[in-house]
C-alpha cells in the first residue's frame, strides 16, 4: 500500500506540474498535447528493429554532444558509421522530425533545447558495466532497475521519432537513473571517487545553467538586466516589437476578443501574455483564415462563438494584424 500511495503521489505531482500546459493546450487546440489530429507526425512511420535502433543511435548521440565542434563532429561521424556498418540510413525520415538530415553541428552545450548529458550518461553506462562485471545477481534489485531505463529507453526510441530536442524528453531517465549510478558508486567504486566526481560536476553544471543561451544570468540579455517581457522573445526578436504594436493597439480599442492564425509551430505565448496584460478577461484563440483553413482541422481549437475585433496572423519571426472590426 505505501508503494501504490508513493505512486499516487508521483501522479499527482506529475499532473499538477503540467496542468497549466494541457490547460493552454486544450484553450489553443482542443486537445492535452496540443496535436489535434496527429498534425505533426511524432511517431514512427513504421515500427520494427530497424526504426528503433537508429533511434537509439541517434539519441545516444544527441546526449554525447559537447561544448567543442571536433567533439560533435566525431560524435556525429561515429553515429553515421554505426548507422552504415547496420545497414541503416541515418537520414531516414520515416523516423526523424524537425531535421533534413542528422546534423549535431549546430547542437550548443548551453541550450536548453538541445544541450547533451554525455556526463551523466556515462557514468550510468559506467554503473552498468559494473554491476554486469561484480556479479549482478547478488544486486538483483539494482539490476532490474537498471533494466527497466534501458527497456524505457528503447520503448521510447522505438515509437518517437527522432529530433533534435530529445535530450530534454529523455532527461526524466537521466534523473531516475541517478540512485542507481550512487548506489553501485557506493558499493563497488573506490572510496572517495564519488565526492570527487560530485565536486567536478557541481560547477560545470552551474556554469552551464548561469550561460543559458536564453536564460544567462549576466551579459546583454541576463535574467537581471533585461524584462521579463522582452525574454519572451530572445528566441525570435523580430517577433517582439509586432507584437508589443498589436497589444498597444488591442489596449487603445479595448478589444475584447483576438483571434489568431497560426501554423503548427509559430510562436503565440508571448502575444498571449501582452494581450492578458493588457486585460486579464480578453478572449485569445486561435481561428481559421477567411477561406482558406478548415476550423475543423488546421485550427481544432477554434469555437463557432468566437467574434474576434481583431485578427492576427503569426509568422516564425513577425506578427500582422488582417482584420480589425469597425
Amino acid at each position: 500500500m505505501h508503494g501504490i500511495g508513493r505512486l499516487l503521489i508521483a501522479a499527482t505531482m506529475m499532473i499538477a506540474l503540467n496542468l497549466p500546459m494541457y490547460v493552454r493546450n486544450y484553450r489553443f487546440t482542443h486537445t492535452l498535447l496540443g496535436n489535434p489530429d496527429n498534425r505533426i507526425a511524432y511517431v514512427n512511420a513504421h515500427f520494427g528493429a530497424g526504426p528503433t535502433t537508429s533511434n537509439a543511435i541517434r539519441n545516444f548521440a544527441l546526449e554525447m554532444v559537447s561544448p567543442w565542434k571536433i567533439g560533435r563532429t566525431i560524435d556525429e561521424r561515429a553515429a553515421r558509421f554505426a548507422h552504415r556498418m547496420l545497414g541503416l540510413n541515418p537520414d531516414d525520415r520515416e523516423s526523424m522530425l524537425a531535421w533534413k538530415h542528422f546534423n549535431l553541428s549546430k547542437h550548443m552545450w548551453n541550450g536548453e533545447d538541445n544541450a547533451g548529458n554525455p556526463a551523466h550518461t556515462i557514468l550510468f553506462l559506467a554503473g552498468v558495466v559494473t554491476l554486469y562485471r561484480r556479479n549482478a545477481r547478488a544486486d538483483l534489485a539494482l539490476l532490474i532497475y537498471a533494466t527497466c531505463i534501458l527497456l524505457a529507453f528503447l520503448m521510447f526510441c522505438g515509437y518517437v521519432r527522432s529530433q533534435p530536442f530529445h535530450t530534454r524528453l529523455l532527461m526524466p531517465l537521466l534523473v531516475i537513473s541517478s540512485p542507481f549510478v550512487a548506489i553501485v558508486m557506493e558499493r563497488n567504486w573506490k572510496k572517495n571517487l564519488g565526492c570527487w566526481i560530485a565536486l567536478v560536476l557541481a560547477p560545470i553544471g552551474a556554469t552551464c545553467v548561469m550561460s543559458n543561451h536564453l536564460h544567462p544570468y549576466w551579459g546583454r540579455h541576463g535574467i537581471f538586466s533585461t524584462d521579463r517581457t522582452s525574454r519572451y522573445f530572445l528566441n525570435l526578436p523580430r517577433l517582439e516589437a509586432p507584437c508589443r504594436k498589436i497589444a498597444d493597439e488591442a489596449s487603445k480599442l479595448r478589444v475584447k476578443q483576438v483571434g489568431l492564425i497560426l501554423d503548427s509551430n509559430d510562436l503565440e505565448y508571448p502575444l498571449d501574455v501582452l494581450l492578458k496584460r493588457v486585460d486579464p478577461s480578453i478572449r485569445v484563440e486561435p481561428m481559421p483564415q477567411p477561406g482558406l483553413l478548415d476550423p475543423h482541422t488546421s485550427n481544432r481549437g477554434w469555437n463557432n462563438d468566437l467574434r474576434p475585433w481583431m485578427i492576427v496572423q503569426i509568422k516564425t519571426e513577425t506578427a500582422v494584424e488582417v482584420f480589425r472590426s469597425d
